[in-house]
């Protein structure tokens, strides 16, 4: 049984998403993409008079958006999540084995390490942040196709894309098994890098950090990472957008348009989309609708459709499982003309 503080800490959990820079809606991170949805408004505000009219505070503070039922579940299962997960599988998480000293020794007992690291220190370090963030965004896009492409992995993704509008806590909209799932492969993907380095580059190995964050983390985060679940459509420029993912390029994920589905699965680096075939760089103004076919599929309205209704759907007699083609392949932005969707203001 844990102790009252941990129970405690548990229960004041959400609160530290707003406050700890190893989340993406972290406080610090809103404040820097103020300037970005400005510049993104500015850009809009040129050509569109009734947008200049509105002014950037009413763009940026969508009320329609965050007033939306769905926003507002959105806030219940970053809540539930940070609650009652961290209390369910954080343990289980914290038992995970050490898989870097195992990936190490296996490889000391295979052939004799080298007896000294053939680059400096710092450099080593910094190869070793780079490398860690691939990793970690590697298995985001495996695991994020894999969602997308097993009937029941997709059941359980499925409330996540069934957001009806987009606010940075639609991030945070998940079913508990995907994103354990997802934390279990960043593991496996990460500590196998951290060995392989321990192997090949004997000494004291560190993570360059910002804020405790891996800095390659912190740099996608400040970039207005918190943008990629809202009507902002930040864009990083087309060159750029084959090498990362900009907020624009993953509301074309979220997109009921089939011209775009199953596309742009990674996280922060664009190489995972591009060797797939499977990267979209928008072009111009595409204005977007999310949701999914409400005649294939009803949204969650609540807490129990959210947990319960998706080991429902995925436990069904084989041939019957839903999968992503009946429920988006009809999907069209005429569909979402009732309001329910969300098209960023371009």
């Amino acid at each position: 049984m844990p102790a009252w503080t941990d129970v405690l800490r548990q229960l004041l959990a959400p609160l530290a998403y707003f406050v700890s820079p190893a989340e993406e809606v972290c406080l610090l991170y809103v404040a820097l993409g103020v300037p970005l949805a400005a510049w993104v408004f500015a850009q809009a505000a040129r050509g569109d008079g009734a947008l200049r009219r509105r002014g950037f505070a009413r763009f940026y503070l969508q009320a329609d958006a965050y007033g939306h039922p769905s926003a507002r579940l959105d806030l219940q299962v970053l809540v539930v999540n940070a609650v009652y997960g961290g209390l369910l599988l954080g343990p289980f998480l914290r038992l995970s084995p050490p898989l870097g000293d195992w990936v190490a020794s296996a490889l000391r007992a295979a052939a004799p390490a080298p007896a000294a690291s053939p680059l400096p220190g710092p450099l080593v370090n910094l190869a070793f942040t780079v490398a860690a963030a691939l990793a970690a965004d590697f298995a985001f896009f495996v695991t994020h196709v894999l969602f997308h492409r097993v009937p029941f992995l997709w059941e359980l993704h499925k409330v996540h894309h069934e957001a009806e509008v987009l606010t940075p806590l639609s991030a945070y909209r998940g079913h508990p098994l995907s994103l354990l799932i997802t934390a279990l492969v960043t593991m496996a993907l990460v500590q196998t890098t951290e060995g392989l380095f321990r192997y090949f580059f004997p000494g004291e190995l560190r993570l360059v950090t910002a804020f405790g964050v891996n800095a390659v983390i912190f740099v996608s985060y400040a970039a207005g990472s918190h943008l990629r679940h809202s009507h902002v459509p930040l864009s990083y420029g087309r060159a750029l957008e084959r090498l990362f993912i900009s907020p624009r390029q993953h509301q074309v994920h979220h997109s009921a348009d089939p011209r775009h589905f199953d596309k742009n699965f990674g996280g922060v680096f664009a190489v995972w989309d591009w060797l797939a075939g499977t990267l979209y760089v928008p072009a111009g103004d595409e204005r977007l609708h999310f949701g999914l076919d409400p005649s294939a599929h009803r949204p969650s309205r609540s807490l129990r459709d959210v947990y319960l209704a998706p080991l429902a759907r995925a436990f069904r007699p084989a041939g019957r499982a839903e999968g992503t083609t009946p429920e988006r392949a009809a999907m069209a932005p005429a569909l979402r003309a009732d309001g329910r969707g969300q098209a960023p203001t371009t």
